[in-house]
């Protein structure tokens, strides 16, 4: 089974606090087991990095960097990215996704050799 996994699943597990962590560890857990194969696109590295920083600032101010760097060497070793390009983004403006982020990752995940 293969499974593409959102940054919010990714910034739940990372940092800890959020009301999903726990069920974000299990997921991941299951990734690193071999259960499923799990995938990100670059724009979900991107969110999440983004989405770390904007919690690490200020609680993190002297380590937030190091931090994310940290983490997310981390988990890229664990997940497999698969690319996104033009052909993505146009069919997501056709799609009838309500989410043209959530389009675009969905439409890289099918075209995605990983995925046949």
């Amino acid at each position: 089974m293969r499974a593409l996994v959102d940054s919010d699943v990714l910034v739940a597990l990372i940092d800890g606090k959020e009301a999903q962590s726990v069920a974000s560890l299990a997921a991941m857990n299951g990734a690193i087991s071999g259960e499923f194969e799990a995938f990100v696109t670059p724009l979900i590295v991107a969110n999440v990095m983004y989405a770390l920083k904007r919690k690490w600032r200020i609680s993190r101010a002297k380590t937030w960097k190091a931090d994310i760097a940290f983490q997310m060497t981390r988990m890229l070793g664990t997940l497999q990215v698969i690319p996104v390009d033009d052909r993505d983004f146009l069919a997501a403006f056709g799609s009838k996704f309500n989410d043209h982020e959530d389009a675009v990752q969905h439409f890289a995940a099918v075209r995605s050799h990983k995925w046949t």
